[in-house]
């Protein structure tokens, strides 16, 4: 995604003096070992999880997890349903939401990783505005809205922070444009996972996000895709299972994940990935069935804090 030059009015002063405030903040309840293994299993499904997410003493969580799923602490109940992207940032920030058509989608994440969730743990996530930019996609020009998270123990440790780029359509997008391919070569087997509903809503339960058009093709199609698609979530978490299937008992300490291109219903997906230099990181790609190049990712690994 190119940085846009034009269409920068639609970023206003007051979009630009919001940036380092806080959007939210949300405390989870205390973690348990049923949380883990829930969240686990849904992102090895149909394989079983690693032993240490949920039959081997003591049991750790993924990188990951998200202890935030489910009822939190705070606010009491749950998590507010992401329904309208400038609800959820400009709305929470009291200002003018950006004039840009409804249409969000994930862009890219990127997560640090400090040290392991474990059951007990309660977590506190601070998310906060890092700022606004225009840049030109394959589909048309689009505002990028950037938010920075801070997750922090009971402890006040600093368990992972998280870097999101959602992108909205500053007009209606265009056509697809022909996808991009990728040639499924490999260091390590690949890791593939079907691209059926049934794969799509365990994940989609276990991480509270549940919409419409990760689910039914007409409410998709209203959307402006062609039929129902994956969770981008869905492919980075995948991002790390395979890692964690290729190395076993290495610490994943960061991923940054670019997301391309939509993963449709009825396509398995596979995660390829080769060493980079000394093996301390890894390139990484998701492609389907047809070689469409999905998501692309860097992996870091390392030693975790604790």
């Amino acid at each position: 995604m190119k940085t846009a030059s034009s269409d920068e009015s639609v970023i206003t002063a007051e979009m630009q003096g919001a940036a380092g405030r806080v959007i939210s903040q949300s405390t989870s309840l205390e973690v348990t070992v049923g949380d883990i293994r829930r969240w686990a299993s849904a992102i090895s499904y149909p394989a079983l999880p690693p032993q240490e997410f949920w039959a081997r003493a003591p049991i750790i969580a993924p990188e990951d997890f998200n202890p935030f799923s489910t009822l939190c602490a705070e606010p009491h109940g749950w998590q507010p349903r992401l329904v309208d992207y400038a609800a959820s940032v400009e709305g929470a920030l009291g200002i003018e939401p950006a004039r840009t058509s409804h249409v969000a989608l994930n862009a890219a994440v990127r997560s640090r990783y400090f040290s392991r969730v474990r059951p007990g743990d309660v977590i506190t996530a601070t998310e906060a505005l890092a700022g606004y930019r225009t840049a030109t996609s394959r589909r048309g020009p689009v505002l990028l809205t950037i938010t920075k998270a801070t997750w922090t123990n009971q402890l006040g440790k600093v368990v992972k922070k998280l870097e999101r780029q959602v992108a909205r359509f500053i007009d209606a997008p265009s056509d697809p444009p022909p996808p991009r391919f990728h040639e499924p070569s490999s260091s390590f087997p690949p890791f593939t996972r079907p691209g059926t509903l049934e794969v799509w809503n365990r994940f989609a339960a276990a991480n509270d996000e549940l919409y419409d058009i990760h689910m039914d093709s007409e409410a998709a199609k209203a959307f402006g895709a062609s039929t129902a698609f994956g969770l981008g979530s869905q492919l980075a978490a995948y991002v790390h299972a395979a890692v964690r299937e290729w190395l076993p008992g290495q610490f994943i300490r960061a991923v940054d994940c670019h997301f391309l291109d939509s993963w449709l219903l009825g396509f398995p997906v596979t995660v390829v990935g080769r060493p980079i230099d000394d093996g301390s990181e890894i390139d990484v790609h998701v492609i389907d069935s047809e070689t469409r190049l999905l998501a692309s990712a860097l992996v870091q690994l390392g030693e975790d804090d604790q």
